[in-house]
């Protein structure tokens, strides 16, 4: 199997905390756009092999419910002549939707709706740089509800200002809309962003470490309890609602990524990234030609001994962990015994776990010490 993901840069506005890759949305020439992405779909879509089984399509951003339908449709058709997946996901922002603009998603083939809420709080997504208030979140969910019913709900938790009383509030409010998947996610303070500055200049306070693991350990404890499965490190979900495309990242499934700053990987051993440029990235695919030699993405080939440290990484990120008999037939019978050696203590402590069925995995308990553990096995 495989997937595709389709980046697409614009925003209205800019999150504080955001570092992914945007330009604002005043500039979009979203027919360029559209053009650009489908010549870039058509002309790699050999990456993904001679005759590929792609299972899933992404559109993310950026904000992709900004683009016009026409174009959506146009690019979203284009891939659809190739393949006939099971999971086509939408993201999009509250303050876009609409029960026009919904029901144009449903019509258009979508099936499973990411919705990046953050915060059932004003003050916080005030704090954040977001667009929408609390009730305008709740409205579009609803909204979305009348024609979706796999709908993925984004939290983070230590929003500046954030106290125990609203971050339980965001998880209770959370439970009463039931969507099918939930990411939650710990503010990452990535270097320069406007986050960053603000709480690197005293502005702004971030939580200490014990309100972190208390929240964490809340979410966890409250999402169990509401029947949610929490099968990666950041995600939970409905049993059968697990995301599919997502679980690709983390089983090295090969996936094509589109646009700017995009990423892709093949499977085996090679990943390749678009720059971060929209202006480059349009000037090359607007004025496209097989016999250019020279590709816009630049790429790394990695070598056997990074394939099987980002196979620890990913695998133990999520509930099944690694198993360990694919990884003995992928990396070898040595490679099987130094893993189980270094991570012998752990699996005395109980962090480790070592099932019956012959996988490794992070007990539950563990979780927010995965980064140490992990470093302590590669």
């Amino acid at each position: 199997m495989a997937g595709v993901y389709v980046h697409i840069p614009f925003c209205t506005s800019k999150c504080l905390y955001c570092d992914f890759y945007s330009a604002g949305a005043r500039i979009a020439d979203w027919n360029a756009l559209e053009d650009a992405l489908i010549t870039e779909f058509k002309s790699r879509l050999n990456e993904l092999g001679p005759d590929p089984k792609i299972d899933t399509i992404y559109f993310g951003g950026g904000t992709p419910s900004l683009m016009p339908i026409k174009n959506l449709s146009n690019v979203l058709k284009a891939i659809l002549a190739f393949c006939n997946p099971i999971e086509i996901t939408l993201e999009v922002n509250p303050d876009d939707v609409d029960i026009q603009i919904a029901s144009q998603w449903k019509e258009l083939g979508f099936n499973r709706i990411s919705i990046g809420i953050q915060s059932f709080d004003d003050s916080e997504l005030k704090a954040v740089g977001r667009r929408h208030s609390a009730q305008q979140a709740i409205d579009a969910y609803n909204c979305l509800r009348n024609y979706f019913n796999n709908i993925s709900i984004d939290l983070i938790y230590d929003i500046p200002g954030q106290t125990d009383d609203t971050w339980l509030y965001n998880l209770e409010t959370v439970c009463k809309l039931k969507p099918e998947h939930i990411s939650a996610y710990n503010m990452m303070y990535e270097q320069g962003t406007a986050l960053t500055l603000l709480r690197d200049t005293g502005k702004i306070l971030n939580a200490d470490e014990t309100q972190i693991v208390r929240w964490f350990e809340q979410l966890i404890g409250t999402l169990s309890a509401a029947g949610y499965e929490h099968y990666e490190i950041s995600n939970f979900a409905v049993p059968g609602f697990r995301s599919i495309h997502n679980s690709h990242y983390w089983d090295h499934t090969p996936y094509l990524g589109i646009g700017p700053s995009a990423h892709s990987f093949d499977g085996k051993l090679i990943r390749r990234s678009n720059p971060p440029d929209i202006k480059s990235y349009l000037k090359y695919y607007n004025t496209f030609s097989h016999i250019d030699s020279t590709p816009f993405y630049s790429q790394e080939i990695l070598n056997k001994t990074e394939i099987l440290e980002e196979t620890i990484m990913l695998k133990l990120r999520t509930k099944e962990g690694i198993d360990l008999s694919e990884f003995e037939k992928q990396f070898g019978t040595e490679s099987l015994n130094t893993l189980l050696v270094k991570g012998r203590e752990a699996i005395r402590r109980g962090s480790l776990i070592h099932t019956s069925d012959n996988h490794l995995s992070i007990s539950e308990n563990a979780i927010l010490l995965s980064d140490l553990l992990i470093l302590s096995l590669i």
